[in-house]
């Protein structure tokens, strides 16, 4: 069985409901926000720390993730660079003073990863068979995918920003798990792979696999290493990959499909449940949890 978490603010904007509610929910933790109404995690004192930890603990909680969105320009030739790295630094720091507790980051946009797909190799007659097929000659050539034309400006400002970011993770020791809510699979894919730092990883949002050109399958079969926290909503796909967020369970998520990956990829973190984007999003939660308690059971 999968360990469950889930957002705090799926739940409550108060740290102590959240909590008291997860646990009689069966939730096993929490992703809880760097910045709330009620707590700044990045101006906590080491009491202060102690304290919000004893908090989860005392409900049987255990501290999975502190998340944070960076703003609209994320980390594009447009942002205050400067601004995002110290602001990163703090949150890392305090993500050190909490027990090194991972962070997941939404870095919003990235650079497009700019290498075509390989075309699809050509049948050759011995491996069709008896099927006839016409000469490679007058065969038409399979079409790759077109590449994004290449945007070396933002790689460069991109790039600085998540090779200085994994120096601080490694510094203190924190996981950074990168989200980008602007981006594909493939840009995240080629971000990682040029900050080559083994502290940044991925925070899976099921939701943007229905956006994405890749297959589900795909996705792990490339990403799957870089897994360091998966982030469980579900949805429904319109015109334009457009998604609209839906409970779990009433969207095209395939569960099962999902969970045997995750089974496959000996993914041993969490999954957390995250309904802020639903209007009964407590309700939300606890019925996602069950169904995927019973989704998981039935493997």
């Amino acid at each position: 069985m999968p360990k469950f978490a889930v957002t705090a603010q799926s739940l409550s904007d108060d740290i102590r409901t959240a909590a008291s509610i997860a646990q009689a929910s069966g939730f096993a933790g929490l992703t809880v926000p760097a910045r709330a109404p009620a707590a700044d995690l990045t101006q906590l004192s080491q009491t202060g720390a102690r304290e919000y930890q004893h908090i989860l603990s005392s409900f049987g909680q255990q501290l999975v993730a502190i998340e944070h969105r960076l703003d609209k320009h994320g980390i594009s030739p447009t942002a205050d660079i400067d601004r995002v790295l110290d602001d990163a630094a703090k949150l890392i720091k305090a993500a050190g003073e909490l027990g090194r507790v991972m962070i997941c980051l939404d870095v919003g946009a990235l650079p497009p990863a700019t290498t075509a797909a390989n075309p699809k190799p050509a049948v050759s007659p011995l491996q069709a068979g008896l099927i006839i097929i016409p000469d490679a000659a007058s065969a038409p050539a399979e079409p790759s995918t077109p590449a994004e034309p290449r945007n070396e400006k933002f790689e460069a400002s991109a790039d600085t920003a998540l090779r200085e970011i994994g120096a601080l993770a490694d510094r203190h020791g924190v996981i950074v798990a990168l989200r980008a809510s602007l981006a594909n699979f493939a840009a995240m894919e080629r971000a990682i792979a040029a900050s080559r730092c083994l502290w940044l990883g991925i925070d899976l949002d099921t939701q943007s696999i229905l956006a994405d050109d890749w297959s589900m399958d795909e996705i792990f079969s490339r990403l799957a290493p870089l897994l360091r926290h998966v982030r469980a909503k579900d949805g429904l796909r319109g015109s334009a990959r457009r998604v609209q967020s839906a409970r779990i369970g009433d969207g095209q998520i395939d569960w099962s499909a999902l969970l045997a990956n995750l089974d496959a990829s000996a993914y041993g973190g969490f999954v957390t449940l995250d309904t802020t984007d639903l209007t009964d999003r407590r309700t939300a939660a606890v019925s996602g949890l069950s169904y995927l308690k019973a989704k998981a059971a039935m493997r």
